[in-house]
Order: C-alpha cells, then sequence, then structure tokens
C-alpha cells in the first residue's frame, strides 16, 4: 500500500522535530500552534502510525518519527532548493525565446526591440524567424515559435 505523504505536512513534522516543540516550530513557520498540531495529527492519521509521543509537555521522536526525520529533513531541503531555483529563474530568465514575426517587422521594428529586451534579460537567447503573418500564428499553435 502506498502513502500519498503531504509535503506541507512533511514540512510541518520537520520543524516539530528539528524543535521538539510545537511552539517553535509554529514560530518558525508563522503558524498557530493549533494548525502545527492538526498537520501531524493529520499526517499520522494518513501513515497510520504516531511519529512523536507526547508525555506531559515533553515531546520526543517514536521510532517511526527517528525513521521519518532524515528523509523529511532532505525532503524540505530540496524544497527550499528548488523555491531558491525558481525565483532564481523569475528574477534572472534564461533559455530560448523563439519569436515569429512578419519580414517587414523583423527588418525595421525588431532590432530595437529585440536590443530593449536583451539589456533586460541578458541570459535569453532570441531566435528570430520570419514569415507571413499566417505562418507565425501556425508556429505558434504548432509549438515552433514561443511568440509571434
Amino acid at each position: 500500500m502506498a502513502l500519498d505523504i503531504n509535503p506541507k505536512q512533511l514540512k510541518v513534522f520537520y520543524h516539530v522535530a528539528k524543535h521538539l516543540s510545537f511552539k517553535r516550530a509554529a514560530d518558525e513557520l508563522f503558524v498557530t500552534q493549533p494548525a502545527v498540531r492538526m498537520q501531524i495529527d493529520a499526517l499520522e492519521e494518513q501513515c497510520g502510525t504516531k511519529f512523536l509521543s507526547r508525555a506531559g509537555r515533553k515531546l520526543e521522536l517514536t521510532e517511526a518519527g527517528k525513521v521519518l526525520y532524515p528523509y523529511a529533513e532532505r525532503i524540505v531541503e530540496l524544497l527550499f532548493e528548488a523555491e531558491q531555483a525558481v525565483l532564481n529563474i523569475r528574477e534572472h530568465p534564461r533559455g530560448i525565446l523563439r519569436a515569429g514575426t512578419t519580414k517587414t517587422w523583423a527588418r525595421y521594428l525588431m532590432p530595437a526591440y529585440i536590443l530593449r529586451f536583451r539589456r533586460l534579460f541578458p541570459e535569453v537567447d532570441i531566435r528570430l524567424g520570419e514569415g507571413s503573418s499566417q505562418e507565425m500564428v501556425l508556429g505558434v499553435l504548432h509549438g515552433l515559435n514561443d511568440i509571434a
């Protein structure tokens, strides 16, 4: 039987397990303690096992929690790296932009637009194709051009 572990719940588990504290995890995640407890309860119910044992005010990892923690730590680190990579791409776009235009536009108007675009996005390579308006529309529809 496969488990469908929710990444948000896993992230909450990681923070609780790291600090062995619902309060510190809530503070770190900018949520309330009841929200943290609800996420942990949902994770434990989904997985059919307890990851934390509560003896009064003291919180401890169960054997299952000790097994899950290093995986949660790696997954949270990967999620952080993925977020950073997406933010970096969003702030510094790179790649290839395939643009199509008519011959007249390609000769007289596009050079100034491309120059201004390259100043803003130096890591984006522009591939300019030219043809009739109908060819450019078909190019976009068939994935040959990103824009036309």
